[in-house]
This record gives structure tokens, sequence and C-alpha cells, in this order.
């Protein structure tokens, strides 16, 4: 099992970033009394899960 701090290095984000996904349910995670744990499996399935398009509206991309 990964700290929330190994998964944020593992990712490349912050740990706020990651505390966040877990909180809106994005990644699964354990508690283990205050601690969060998360597996490899459950870093895995969320990167590998479609993700809904975030870019804003009037981003549009340029053809070269």
């Amino acid at each position: 099992m990964m700290t929330v701090k190994e998964v944020a290095e593992h990712l490349g984000v912050s740990r706020g970033l990651v505390y966040k996904l877990v909180s809106d349910g994005e990644l699964d995670s354990y508690r283990v009394g205050a601690t969060i744990r998360i597996t490899p499996e459950q870093v895995r399935e969320y990167l590998e899960r479609p993700r809904k398009d975030d870019r804003p509206s009037g981003f549009r991309h340029l053809k070269l």
C-alpha cells in the first residue's frame, strides 16, 4: 500500500490533488486509522478510467 505522498510523487502531482481525488471518489482508497492508503492497483485503475473532457469550452486545437 502507498501513502498519499508516495502516490503524489508517482503521479507527479501535489498531495492536495491526491486528497481531492480521494475525497471526490475519483481515486479509491482505504482508511487505516487516521491515514489513507492506496494500492498500486487502485492507482492503475484510476489512470485507466475514461475521463470526461475538462477543457474550457473556448479551447481549440490548432492544426499546424
